[in-house]
């Protein structure tokens, strides 16, 4: 599934279903952990908890949920390189797309026999919580015995606080529907840090936008960027860090 050479030279995985392996990937564009703005009290919580994991020490599974758009994947990717950049034993990071979680076990199994420590991220899920993959993934974080492995930690972001679909309760009497919940909050209560996202104001936008313009050396007066990065927001519907990086890219694409 993952060959020692791969471990030994790469720090960044996907696993892909069809073949049944890990594949290391090279990232170039993504975002640092210094370049990541207005999220500060969520960068700080992300790497203390990370590199506690990286020294032995406590750490937590985090559950990052909120507002789309602002900064959740793009802090855990940044987090790992932050933090292999400081230390000579690196953390491996390892994708698994929320379709493929009926495969979590064997991996845990695999990773379980070799002498690294892993994050393992899942970006945007979301279940019902009668489906089979809710019910593997609960037991795997916390619960089963493969979940519980020192060198082994859970990165997953969700729109949705405790990342399960809400559902009617209109045909369930009191019980039932207290029973419900309790199920519906079990997968959340498995992390031991819920950091929350939250929408931007148009300052804060603003500020995102002025950052990366910055990092990608646009010089465009700054009362003409702000204005044009408004009118972009307005198209969009929202602000958010993702629409200012895409403004962003978009101004670099009419100066190419």
């Amino acid at each position: 599934m993952i060959s020692k050479k791969d471990l030994k030279e790469k720090n960044n995985f996907v696993f892909i279903s069809t073949l049944k392996k890990f594949v290391g990937v090279q990232f170039k564009n993504y975002s640092k952990f210094n370049e990541l703005v207005e999220i500060e009290k969520q960068k700080e919580i992300v790497l203390k908890n990370t590199l506690s994991f990286a020294k032995n020490k406590f750490f937590n599974n985090i559950l990052l949920w909120g507002a789309k758009g602002m900064g959740k994947s793009s802090l855990v990717l940044a987090i790992c390189h932050h933090v292999n950049s400081k230390r000579k034993n690196k953390i491996k990071i390892l994708e698994l797309l929320s379709s493929d979680i009926k495969f979590l076990p064997e991996i845990l199994y695999k990773i379980s026999t070799v002498n690294y420590k892993f994050i393992i991220f899942i970006d945007d899920i979301t279940f019902n919580s009668s489906e089979s993959d809710f019910k593997t993934f609960k037991v795997s974080v916390q619960g089963s015995f493969l979940s519980y492995n020192p060198n082994v930690v859970f990165y997953i972001t969700s729109n949705i606080r405790n990342a399960i679909n809400p559902k009617e309760d209109s045909n369930l009497n009191d019980i039932q529907i207290k029973d419900k919940r309790n199920n519906d909050i079990a997968l959340a209560d498995r992390f031991g840090l819920w950091v929350g996202f939250h929408k931007c104001d148009k300052n804060q936008y603003l500020k995102i936008v002025k950052n990366y313009a910055n990092k990608n050396k646009i010089t465009i007066p700054q009362i003409i960027l702000e204005k044009e990065a408004l009118k972009w927001s307005i198209e969009k519907g929202d602000f958010s860090g993702r629409i200012a990086e895409q403004f962003i890219l978009n101004i670099n694409n009419k100066n190419n």
